[in-house]
């Protein structure tokens, strides 16, 4: 978040300095004066009418007079916090799961700093959204930046495997917003870059492949009971060793194939490694991956 302690020093000094000067230049290119903040680009020329990325990698959009939005929706319908910080999970026109299959069309009217939302279906029923954070609240949140700041996490596969675990099943649009949002603070420790990038070419495509079989198979099986079988491959790594392997196949598991029992083959061939996985919610047997 902006609000780091970095800038919040920051901060407290220009307010500290307001009796001498009315305009206040921060990092990242964030002015302040006496009406909000202004985003200077790199020729120092201010910014209107366009989004703005800091260096944590947070959005932020400035007007057509050159300040920051703050708790309003932007021209292209998304909505910005009290930070000025994108709810980029909120729409101002969403189309949500009525959970029976179908879609709904909802307009938004209101939105939380949390991302819970309130808004209207097209027959004008009220309908609402739980906080980007999930049901188990911003407290889980905290823990997850705590952890990520304090290097527990070895790398971002670790933190959404960890973030899946702690915050439950909530959608995927949230949870992508808060691994982004994570992933974006300074962390502690050096990150081995290249191990981090194979494990999220790993799980990326993993899910791809998962979620294009899971698709196909729910036309005959919509409750997605029997077997799914899908196959990957990624460029081989030498850091990578059969038990750091296994465990990344395991944790796959957790956030791509929730509550089924699942096998895996693993085959290393021409600097390429070939996953064949099973699942099912009942057993699955060694010959269900030939």
């Amino acid at each position: 978040m902006r609000k780091s302690i970095k800038r919040l020093i920051v901060l407290i000094l220009a307010l500290c300095l307001s009796v001498s000067t009315s305009i206040t230049s921060f990092a990242d290119g964030w002015v302040q004066d006496s009406k909000g903040w202004k985003a200077k680009n790199s020729d120092g020329s201010y910014i209107t009418n366009s989004w703005y990325q800091d260096s944590e990698g947070l959005w932020y959009y400035i007007g057509a007079d050159g300040y920051m939005l703050r708790s309003s929706w932007t021209p292209d319908n998304y909505y910005v916090g009290t930070d000025g910080v994108v709810i980029d999970s909120v729409r101002k026109f969403m189309e949500i799961d009525a959970g029976d299959g179908t879609k709904i069309q909802v307009e938004v009217f209101d939105v939380e700093d949390d991302g819970t939302w309130y808004g209207r279906t097209s027959q004008g029923d009220p309908v609402a959204g739980m906080g980007r954070y999930g049901e188990f609240g911003k407290e889980i949140y905290d823990v997850l930046v705590k952890n990520w700041m304090d290097g527990v996490y070895a790398d971002e596969f670790e933190l959404r495997y960890d973030a899946v675990l702690m915050l439950g099943m909530i959608s995927e649009e949230n949870y992508e917003a808060i691994i982004k949002e994570i992933r974006a603070m300074n962390h502690k420790i050096a990150m081995n870059e290249s191990l981090e990038a194979w494990k999220m070419d790993f799980a990326n495509k993993w899910k791809a492949s998962y979620s294009s079989v899971c698709a196909e198979a729910k036309k005959t099986d919509p409750k997605l009971t029997g077997v799914v079988k899908h196959t990957f491959t990624v460029s081989n790594s030498d850091e990578v060793s059969a038990e750091l392997a296994h465990d990344i196949c395991n944790k796959c598991a957790v956030m791509y194939s929730p509550n089924r029992i699942y096998r895996y083959k693993w085959k290393v061939e021409n600097g390429m490694v070939y996953v064949t996985v099973a699942s099912s919610t009942g057993a699955v047997t060694e010959d269900m991956l030939n």
